[in-house]
């Protein structure tokens, strides 16, 4: 997992310039993260690909290179949500609402493109009284279905739908999949732009703190780009959106935006200023600090194995699966706990643990938690204390 410092020839897809800066490159990760896979052998089979971190010099967006898109393939097994977290659906729950009050989304009609098992949609549908729409090219089939009063389309949004009225359209963590951003807001655009007034929201990872913070772990295949606050302004701009509102959300850890469309052609989008050498600095950080994370975790989780001590990874999501590979075999870790019951007794991804309940703890009575994600760590505390149990919570 070496960095690379070099020019590249491939153009950024966000402002379609050629000054790239690449620097980390991880080889044979899993495609894909959050596939369910049933038995240890199917997940040490999975389906791998080469990471090569770009970043765009002129807008400051970052994109891996040696993405294939043809790749991917999102089915029934696809499962990311995150709504068994009371944390999160308490998050979700309070986006739902600020956006019904600021854009007056009551008795109003909804899209939610990417909408997984439709919880977001159904959150936005109950507290304002509205109409949704999903669309989710995995279908709503399977072990991710959700039992809400809403209607799914097994199908990626396009221009086709432009007759489905739409007075809000959320986009939540899709845009980071998609391999021409530009060209899918555009055809967002112009699908709603028949509605007066209709608001475009979107969320995504921050890049921007995932490269301050170390976050490591935030890099996998699936996400082809990593959307700084810079260049997602422009991007918006450069497909014909009018900026309303860009902040940070969930303490810190993702973009959200909002846009109306307003295209005006006369005016061109202009790239957003970059300090070059500042984020050549940080990006070069980054991947030290990349090398260094998995080589000090594999020296602690070998020398806790040598003690006869055992630990655990909470979280079995992307951050998780991301985490694990990093470590490699050698049997450093053999479980992963997830509250999301569909993730129970299904494998990680590559790298062959089994995902657990957290009463599952109780009788393996691991000596260290290694927490993915720290934001939830009030929430495991208390899972930890409702089992009557005390173990040491580290945050790799």
């Amino acid at each position: 997992m070496a960095a690379r410092r070099k020019q590249s020839s491939i153009s950024c897809p966000v402002c379609g310039e050629r000054n790239i800066f690449e620097f980390l490159e991880i080889p044979q990760v899993p495609v894909l993260c959050n596939v369910l896979y049933r038995t240890r052998e199917a997940a040490l089979s999975a389906p791998r690909g080469d990471i090569r971190l770009g970043l765009c010099r002129t807008c400051g967006h970052m994109f891996n290179r040696a993405f294939d898109p043809s790749v991917l393939a999102y089915t029934p097994d696809y499962e990311n949500t995150l709504h068994f977290s009371p944390r999160f659906q308490a998050y979700a729950e309070k986006q739902a609402i600020r956006l019904i009050d600021t854009y007056g989304i009551k008795n109003k009609d909804i899209i939610d493109i990417g909408c997984g098992t439709g919880e977001f949609l159904e959150l936005l549908r109950r507290l304002g009284n509205n109409r949704g729409m999903g669309f989710e090219p995995r279908g709503a089939a399977g072990p991710g279905s959700a039992e809400v009063d809403i209607k799914i389309i097994p199908d990626v949004y396009s221009e086709r739908y432009a007759h489905i009225p739409a007075d809000l359209v959320c986009c939540r963590h899709v845009l980071e999949h998609v391999s021409d951003p530009v060209n899918f807001l555009k055809a967002i655009g112009r699908a709603i732009q028949e509605k007066d007034g209709a608001v475009l929201f979107l969320e995504v990872p921050d890049a921007e703190r995932m490269l301050a913070e170390g976050a490591v772990w935030d890099v996998i295949y699936e996400h082809y780009s990593y959307f700084t606050g810079h260049s997602m302004a422009y991007l918006l701009k450069r497909c014909g959106f009018r900026l309303a509102r860009i902040a940070e959300a969930f303490e810190g850890q993702y973009i959200t935006a909002e846009a109306v469309f307003a295209p005006r052609p006369e005016e061109k989008a202009s790239a957003p200023e970059i300090n070059t050498n500042e984020v050549e600095r940080v990006a070069t950080r980054f991947a030290e600090t990349h090398e260094a994370k998995i080589h000090v975790m594999r020296s602690e989780l070998d020398e806790l194995k040598t003690q006869g001590k055992k630990a655990v990874v909470w979280g079995a999501g992307s951050k998780g699966v991301g985490f694990l590979n990093a470590l490699g075999g050698d049997g450093r870790i053999e479980y992963a706990v997830d509250v999301n019951k569909r993730k129970q007794g299904m494998y990680i991804a590559g790298a062959g643990q089994k995902i657990v309940r957290p009463e599952f703890l109780k009788d393996y009575c691991p000596d260290i938690i290694l927490m993915m994600n720290p934001v939830y760590e009030d929430e495991i505390k208390q899972h930890l204390a409702e089992l009557g149990l005390s173990i040491r919570l580290l945050a790799p």
